[in-house]
């Protein structure tokens, strides 16, 4: 899906201060609402691409105002008001902790699950295929824009690399979500030349290496 949450590359946000002896939590609400995460999906409640999935849909302006566990905590709240788990009183409860108008609608108009609907019968296909590429292959990445729950990055997209590695077959992220039959597809490590993502500018010896699905890639034809 393109989206905010999808900036790498992007400028104008300043620059990135790494803080030193970072805690795991800057607040105690941050790791219980990481016991919830874990504990929900532990329970077959929700899974982590539905999650990651869910966060993407946060409303762009809550998302470029929140603190990293924020984005995480709505998007989950998206998810459970989606899956019906929390009920009215509930959710209204949850507006005041947000300090939300109580009729704001938390949810975008697209919904995975209306995505599912709508592409059933691609997504009910279940499969486990055998690797079409093998190390040093050279492949392109898809232009894809998917309003679904995709693990390739716009700056990486209809780029030539070099696949490097296969780490076997996992479930394809956008079949994941709101699905039981979940299709799984062979992962590759694929590597770019940085300047052929950044730009002549670049390092002329950098790399970069990024996993990426089956269904994310093509032949490239020299």
């Amino acid at each position: 899906m393109n989206g905010v949450h999808d900036m790498g590359g992007m400028q104008g946000f300043g620059q990135i201060v790494r803080e030193e002896n970072e805690p795991v939590f800057h607040a105690d609400w941050e790791g219980k609402m990481r016991a919830m995460l874990v504990t929900l999906s532990k329970k077959n409640v929700i899974n982590l691409d539905e999650v990651r999935y869910a966060v993407e849909r946060v409303k762009p302006d809550f998302y470029l105002a929140f603190s990293y566990y924020e984005k995480w905590l709505y998007g989950l709240l998206i998810l459970l008001i989606e899956k019906g788990v929390l009920n009215d009183v509930e959710i209204q409860e949850i507006k005041k902790g947000f300090s939300l108008d109580e009729n704001q609608d938390l949810l975008n108009a697209l919904t995975q699950l209306k995505y599912v609907r709508d592409n059933k019968t691609a997504l009910n296909i279940t499969r486990e295929s055998a690797p079409k590429f093998k190390p040093g292959d050279t492949v392109i990445t898809k232009l894809i824009h998917s309003k679904g729950h995709i693990r390739l990055p716009s700056y990486a997209k209809g780029k030539m690399g070099c696949v490097k590695e296969i780490h076997g077959n996992y479930k394809l992220p956008e079949t994941n979500i709101y699905s039981e039959q979940a299709i799984k597809e062979p992962v590759y490590l694929v590597e770019f030349d940085a300047s052929d993502l950044w730009g002549p500018d670049t390092p002329r010896k950098d790399k970069v290496l990024i996993d990426l699905w089956e269904s994310y890639l093509q032949p490239a034809t020299i």
